[in-house]
């Protein structure tokens, strides 16, 4: 029955990741595409290995603890290189330090640090 839980907890994860990521997407081709060339700012984007990185960590740095696991979760299913795959454990060693520190303070990221754990336990 646990399993059963465990595996109705993680494709709800991940389908609430995907589906905001996707609703992200959509939202900033909508605002490229309104948006002419010339007058976006010169900022430079950290480069991302996989897909979705970028996003996790704007969702860490913004405290959205939950929305850092949706994201960090929904990113596993596009990791295919060992380069990617480096990144992929890089990323998932920095959310858990974010997390554990935050948790001490944050009841959310004390949360989001359960889910986190029951994740990639596979419970």
């Amino acid at each position: 029955m646990k399993q059963f839980a465990s595996k109705v907890l993680l494709s709800a994860v991940l389908s609430l990741g995907l589906f905001t990521a996707c609703k992200k997407g959509e939202d900033t081709a909508a605002t490229d595409a309104a948006t002419p060339a010339a007058s976006k700012p010169a900022s430079k984007k950290e480069r991302e290995l996989i897909p979705g990185e970028n996003e996790v960590k704007a969702a860490l740095a913004s405290k959205d603890y939950t929305g850092a696991v949706q994201q960090f979760v929904a990113m596993k299913a596009v990791v295919a290189s060992p380069e990617q795959n480096e990144e992929y454990s890089n990323l998932y060693g920095q959310m858990r330090s974010e997390l554990e520190d935050a948790a001490r303070k944050d009841p959310k990221a004390a949360e989001a640090l359960m889910s986190f754990r029951a994740i990639r336990n596979g419970r």
